[in-house]
């Protein structure tokens, strides 16, 4: 039983220049993120390197946006939200790494912010 703590991901690699760690604010990408509650693990990235959840600056913070390659010769992307209640947004592919900060490697959800605050 004292194996239940020990880390299944190296301290080490958590610990990482390259990883941040970074909280969801909004409701943006609920239900995949609440927020206010969950992080994101975030490591660094200068532009599209597939699909996934980016970590965008949009002047006013961060965002987290769903980025997906469109089809066809026009070289955009699409960033959606996982609440329905905002709308796609498309970009090129210049304009998205002049916005881009990371993509997200890791969902951190939080089960007892009590207890979290306490640690």
């Amino acid at each position: 039983m004292k194996d239940f703590f020990a880390p299944s991901i190296p301290a080490d690699v958590l610990q990482s220049p390259e990883l941040r760690v970074v909280p969801v604010i909004g409701d943006s990408m609920h239900p995949t993120f609440r927020g206010d509650h969950d992080y994101a693990l975030i490591r660094p990235v200068s532009g599209y390197v597939g699909e996934g959840i980016y970590v965008l600056e949009c002047g006013f913070g961060i965002e987290l946006f769903r980025v997906e390659s469109t089809l066809g010769g026009s070289r955009q992307l699409r960033l959606s939200r996982d609440n329905p209640a905002y709308l796609d947004q498309f970009r090129s592919i210049e304009q998205f790494e002049s916005h881009v900060l990371g993509i997200v490697v890791a969902d951190i959800k939080v089960r007892n912010c009590q207890l979290l605050a306490a640690a």
